[in-house]
């Protein structure tokens, strides 16, 4: 999915009015969904309120050698994410998912939705460090049950 023309435009011009914002949602099954935005105030998306928060995403290198890794830093001045953190049974759980848009039409995503799952959290006083990766497809088993002879004694 590439950029509208009116983003590219806003992203080309010596100056302008466009603000191109990360919208992140945290979901995880344990606590109710954290929805921050890199904005200084608060945004309403599909009926959605985002709260306005410092945060910084590196998006993942392409690499050929290795699955893709990013880190997502979140100003924790409320200690919502760091309270999230030790709420949720088994944080590593949680999905993050990133979607980059216009401050204008905040329902239209310019990138994403991107989905990560959380590798690793770490939090103090300012900040909390959150290490994102794309699920892990390439070790999962398929099919996902066992085949055995205990279960499935014709097939051997």
């Amino acid at each position: 999915m590439s950029f509208d023309s009116a983003t590219k435009a806003a992203a080309m011009a010596h100056e302008t009015s466009q603000c191109i914002l990360k919208c992140i949602d945290i979901e995880h099954s344990d606590i109710t969904t954290i929805r921050l935005v890199n904005n200084t105030v608060d945004i309403t998306r599909n009926g959605n309120t985002y709260q306005a928060s410092n945060f910084e995403i590196d998006l993942p290198s392409e690499r050929s050698d290795q699955m893709p890794i990013c880190t997502l830093k979140i100003e924790n001045i409320n200690l919502v994410v760091s309270e999230a953190a030790l709420t949720a049974d088994k944080m590593e759980q949680a999905t993050v998912t990133l979607n980059v848009v216009r401050a204008s039409a905040p329902d239209v995503s310019q990138r994403g939705p991107l989905r990560f799952v959380v590798k690793h959290i770490s939090a103090d006083d300012t900040w909390a460090s959150i290490k994102l990766a794309y699920e892990d497809i390439m070790n999962q088993k398929f099919p996902e049950g066992d085949m055995n002879p205990g279960d499935f004694p014709g097939l051997f």
